[in-house]
């Protein structure tokens, strides 16, 4: 899945999510990403059951569906992304990056994406990991309660190797 994220006026952030990124990852970091990428699943998922449960799974407004959740899952939520540290977060997207044919080097990458919007950026790739790593109707039983409706068009078709 192909995505281009808007980080300013000026900046475009284009990303593929075709496992590829998996080995560059791997790398660059000389380990493997299930392990920095649990948290980053797990917290979306337990989200993604507590605003179900909140809203009974309608396609509520985000106002409403923020209204609706308590504080603790929040802080729950919060307490799963602990386990990921930016160094992680911005290996993962320059991967992802580099897969859609960015061809700075991590350091390059980084001196560019700044300012980095991690909510913004974070959504979005919670998403693209889901649409890439979960069957489509588990994937739609996570993402459909956060808003996340099933791509159509180009972008959303697999990439080639």
């Amino acid at each position: 899945m192909l995505k281009t994220i808007n980080l300013t006026e000026e900046k475009d952030l284009r990303l593929d999510s075709n496992l590829r990124w998996a080995v560059i990852y791997q790398s660059q970091t000389g380990h493997d990403i299930l392990p920095d990428l649990l948290p980053i699943l797990y917290a979306g998922a337990d989200l993604a059951l507590e605003i179900a449960k909140a809203t009974g799974m309608k396609g509520e407004d985000p106002a409403k569906i923020i209204q609706a959740l308590d504080s603790d899952t929040v802080k729950d939520a919060i307490v799963d992304l602990a386990g990921l540290q930016l160094t992680d977060l911005l290996t993962l997207v320059w991967s992802m990056a580099r897969n859609a044919g960015d061809a700075r080097s991590f350091e390059e990458f980084i001196a560019w994406a700044d300012p980095f919007p991690t909510d913004v950026i974070v959504p979005e790739i919670f998403e693209m990991l889901v649409r890439t790593l979960v069957s489509g109707k588990n994937a739609d039983r996570i993402l459909t309660p956060l808003g996340m409706k099933r791509p159509t068009g180009p972008e959303s078709q697999p990439t080639e190797s």
